[in-house]
Parts: C-alpha cells; structure tokens; sequence
C-alpha cells in the first residue's frame, strides 16, 4: 500500500510540474470473483484482478482526467501529464475554486475483512452451490437466476494540497430472483445480502428466502381503482426516501436538474421524516473516512421533521455555494449519498396494517421519480391488499402514480421497526391517500 501512496503523489507532482494549478490521483489494485447463476444452474464463474491509476489535474476550472491500468513509476508520472495537458485544453470554469485542502479526519474502523479478500473461487462456487441447494429444499420446483460475489481493494489517494491516505475495503454479497409456479399461476421475489464481513452476510441462506418470498406472491389479482392507506415496506419506503435524498445533491440542485431545487430551508416532507447521511458508521456498506476527492466523509442531516437542511456537497459545488464541503464527493466529479439513517417512530409496520380497513402494501416498486419534476408512474410489481386489518391477496395490475413530495408529504408515520443492512436503516411508511389504479 505504501507502493501506492508513493506513485499517488508521483502522479500529482508530475501534473504539477506539467502546469496544473491542482491536481489529485487515486492508485490501487483489486480483485472480484463472481458466480452467475441462471435458471438454476451455475453459468459462469469469472475472476477479475487489476490495477488502476486516476488522475486529475485542473487548469482554470478546466478539468483534465486520465486514466491508466498499470500501476508502475512511468505509467503514473505519464497520465499525471496527460491530464495536466488536457485540463490546459479545457474550457475555464470559474466556479471552480479549488480541491478539497488537508484536514483530519476520524479513522473509520472495519472496512476490510481478511476472510473476504482471501475467498477465491471455489469458495465462491461453494456459497452458490449451497445457496442452490437450500433453495430446492424449500422448493425443489422454484428456479432461481442471480450471482454470488466477494471484492477487495487496497490503494491509495493524494492531491496537491497535502491531502494523502491509504485505503482497503471488501464486500461480499448475493441476490436472487426465484420463480416458483403453480398450476395457472407464477410467483416471483428478488432477495440480497451484502456486507464487508463475512459475520455480516448469510449468503447462502437468500436462495431459499427469495424462494420462500415468491411462494406469497402465487395468486396475485388487481384489485379496484381509488384512493387508499398505503403501507410501503422496507425496500419500497427506501426506494422512495433515496430518491429525496438523492434529490439534495447539491450538483443537481445547482444545475436545476432537482425537484429540489430551491427548497432549501423549506418543508418537502411530512414531519415525522427526519434523515440522516453518516459515511461513518463501522462496517457500513458505503462507509469511509474520506470521499472520493479527499475531503473529511461527514455525518450530516439531510432532512429534518419533513424540511431540507442540508444539500450533499463535493469541493466544486461547496465552492460554488460559498459553504463547508461536507464530503459526498467521487473521483469522476459526481455527488454521492452515504449510508442511510432515516429517524425511527413510535409503531411496528404490523401496526400500520391493522389501522387499516381497506388499503395495499407495497413490498416493491419502481418508484423512481422524475430526476426534474418528482412526478412517478410506478407498477406495484410486489405488494398485498390490506382488508379489515390484515395482509390478504397479492396484487397485480396494479399501479401508483403521483408526486414523490405530494406523497411524501402524507407520510403519517415511520416505522419503529426495520430492515438493517450494514450501516442502514429500511423502516416502512405509512401514508393515507394514495391514488391506486387497478381493475374496475
């Protein structure tokens, strides 16, 4: 690693010496093995390592960006050139201000777990052939298509401003999509794991939940058109609050390119929404110290009692509002959310449904609003009609469409249960008055 901090401020000196005003690299190595498996069967199994070198040099606000896959002396001092040459070539952008400086930041622990960086393929093949056989025991007729993967990295950072640090992570993670069928009926579900420690996943075990999971959803039917309660599970709650989160990427917002834009400082969710974005969290999934352009990784409020409070800011979108850069930054210039921590209530999602005399819950959707105008047309392609208080049927041919901040503006309450993947809370929703399009 330390090979790596080495040829990470060579590259930064070289761009320098050939007329950047700033400049930053990131060199590291890393290997992945990966099983794909489809209809049951083991299709492929592949193993990547590799090495990578990015550099960036910036000129007048231009931007300059190489890109090497050789981690050597030459090949580092050569795309720290090339970038300074290009970034010379770039249009000026005064906006620009300057990449991040050198600050402390806290130390995040348990990013890397040796076990995962060790596992190959045949120990991969053997967690997908065990997840395989799990899967036929709950089900011998379900068939299941997904994949099986374990990564690591280790590399190194640094820029002209006196930022330089190494780096390691791993994750390991699966996801399946089962089918299982009956006689004039199909049901289907797709589960995952993911984490950066083994103890944290139990990969072998999601075939025969996913299995399990679409066993629920045999005899789905529509239900009719109108206005009800929804109840939005985990994963669909999560679709839906990641999208305002990812609304308040400051590159978005400054771009017009945001449904919030302009709405800093003002209500865009009911009350009881109240979110939280900490890159710090021990063995988090998107957890670490620094982002992608050096800066301090910071906890911060996103959304507090349904009001935006905070916008995600890299070094040239802080520099441009004149604000602190609170580190959600990437190499390619990008804003990134972290880890995810919406604020818990006070009732179990059970509790949501039995409020309910006639309503539906969303296990999933495609709930993906429009990037601009928040506007959604989703199919509920995983959710139950909720009569006199209890999950009945699944559904089909069933559709939500509306405005994500209208809908989230509803929300009469958040769950005090959860899902938990590492370093990340899906609680469920509950919101009244919802447009339901169905049969009749």
């Amino acid at each position: 690693m330390r090979k790596h901090l080495d040829l990470a401020r060579a590259a930064v000196e070289a761009a320098r010496a050939a007329g950047a005003e700033f400049a930053d690299a990131s060199v590291g190595a890393g290997r992945a093995v990966e099983v794909e498996v489809e209809e049951s069967l083991v299709k492929a199994c592949s193993a990547h390592r590799g090495e990578s070198v990015s550099v960036r040099a910036f000129f007048g606000g231009g931007r300059g960006t190489c890109v090497a896959h050789r981690a050597a002396l030459r090949s580092v001092r050569r795309a720290g050139r090339e970038a300074a040459a290009q970034a010379r070539c770039a249009s000026p952008d005064p906006d620009f201000r300057s990449l991040p400086a050198f600050e402390e930041a806290p130390d995040v622990p348990e990013l890397y777990d040796a076990r995962v960086a060790r596992l190959g393929g045949r120990d991969v093949l053997r967690v997908a052939g065990d997840a395989l056989e799990r899967a036929r025991e709950a089900d011998g007729s379900a068939v299941l298509s997904g994949s099986v993967s374990a990564s690591s990295s280790a590399g190194a950072f640094a820029n002209s401003l006196g930022v330089a640090y190494e780096r390691s992570d791993t994750n390991a993670s699966a996801g399946f999509m089962a089918v299982v069928r009956a006689p004039g009926e199909v049901g289907s579900y797709y589960e995952f794991d993911a984490g950066r420690f083994l103890e944290d996943v139990e990969l072998e075990a999601v075939g025969a939940l996913a299995v399990g999971r679409a066993r629920e959803f045999l005899g789905a039917r529509s239900m009719p058109t109108g206005v009800r309660s929804v109840v939005f599970g985990p994963l669909a709650a999560h679709s839906l609050l990641a999208s305002l989160v990812g609304a308040a990427s400051a590159e978005s917002v400054q771009r017009s390119r945001s449904f919030l834009a302009d709405k800093l400082g003002t209500r865009v969710a009911a009350r009881a929404i109240t979110i939280r974005d900490d890159p710090t969290i021990a063995r988090g999934l998107y957890s670490a110290a620094r982002d992608g352009e050096g800066a301090p990784a910071r906890p911060v409020t996103v959304i507090r009692d349904g009001e935006l409070v905070t916008l995600l800011h890299n070094a040239y979108t802080a520099g441009k509002a004149g604000c602190a850069n609170n580190g959600r930054g990437t190499m390619g210039g990008a804003v990134s959310a972290t880890n995810f921590r919406p604020r818990l209530g006070a009732r179990t999602m059970a509790e949501f449904v039995a409020s309910i005399d006639d309503g539906l819950y969303v296990e999933e959707a495609a709930l993906a609003p429009n990037s601009t105008s928040g506007d959604f047309s989703a199919t509920v392609d995983f959710g139950f009609c909720i009569e006199k208080g209890k999950r009945t049927h699944p559904v089909a041919n069933v559709m939500i469409a509306g405005n994500v901040l209208e809908l989230l503006s509803n929300v009469e309450a958040v769950s005090s249960d959860c899902r938990e993947e590492p370093g990340n809370l899906y609680p469920s929703l509950l919101v009244r008055g919802v447009q339901i399009s169905g049969e009749g």
